[in-house]
């Protein structure tokens, strides 16, 4: 559930939500703790604790911390039995700013942010499901869905680069896409998907 906003937030953004430098293997004994893309994590969606922290300003220091009306019931019980969990006391400490996020990239409707707060929680054992997520709220604004997700839509998407590495993994049904097909797609506007999309949509 959590790829899956990761997926939500891209459609929103046109990016990677979560984009952090992998550190590759020094062998194949030790799995290095991948602190660049947690710590791209973190700063949207503040530092996982055990405490869920009440009116909580950015980067608060210790002191507020340990004040007793700062914290309220367990945010994520099983945080310290976790391996990497030592790891994670070594960071700062950042609020939740993924509402700000929503709202500077595209975010508009307050169904949707509550559904991808509720695919972005960090307790595994409090997110929410993928039967809940089907009957989201979000999935029925605007008259709900429907299986031709064109259906109605006058929608033009912005164009990108496609790079060389991308037409040779670009494919169809029939085979690969050729280099002119591509271009003929970013032509229209639709990147290399523009004549799948126009398909869908006159039904061809």
């Amino acid at each position: 559930m959590w790829a899956l906003g990761c997926i939500f937030a891209e459609l929103l953004a046109l990016k990677p939500i979560f984009k952090g430098e992998e550190v590759k293997m020094d062998n194949k004994k030790t799995v290095p703790f991948q602190r660049g893309q947690m710590q791209k994590i973190i700063e949207i969606l503040g530092t996982p604790t055990r405490t869920l922290l009440l009116s909580c300003p950015p980067n608060p220091a210790p002191q507020f911390l340990q004040r007793s009306d700062a914290r309220e019931g367990d945010k994520w019980p099983s945080l310290n039995l976790h391996p990497e969990y030592t790891h994670l006391t070594s960071f700062k400490q950042y609020s939740n700013n993924l509402k700000k996020w929503y709202t500077d990239n595209n975010g508009r409707s307050a169904a949707g942010f509550d559904l991808l707060s509720k695919l972005f929680e960090y307790d595994p054992n409090k997110r929410i499901t993928a039967t809940e997520a089907l009957q989201h709220e979000f999935f029925y604004e605007d008259g709900g869905w429907s299986e031709n997700v064109f259906e109605g839509q006058n929608v033009e998407y912005p164009s990108r680069k496609v790079t060389e590495q991308e037409r040779d993994i670009v494919r169809t049904g029939s085979g690969r896409v050729g280099a002119e097909s591509v271009k003929r797609g970013m032509a229209t506007g639709h990147g290399g998907g523009g004549g799948d999309a126009k398909r869908a949509k006159t039904g061809a």
